[in-house]
């Protein structure tokens, strides 16, 4: 946790630490449709999608390049 203090005394350079999961559920509508991985693409941060979730709940894994 960080404190209003150490904001303040952060200089260019410090790291701040974060804690993200592998995977992060991308959602329509607050309804879940797809289960991506965090990467980077062309130089640009992205999400690879790795599995599509359908209505009824199932999940449908991509093929592809990982």
């Amino acid at each position: 946790k960080l404190t209003v203090a150490d904001l303040l005394e952060l200089k260019e350079g410090d790291v701040i630490p974060i804690n993200i999961s592998d995977s992060i559920e991308g959602q329509i509508d607050n309804i879940p449709v797809m289960e991506c991985r965090y990467g980077v693409f062309n130089g640009q941060y992205a999400l690879k999608v790795e599995k599509l979730i359908r209505a009824d709940g199932s999940q449908e894994q991509l093929q592809g390049e990982s």
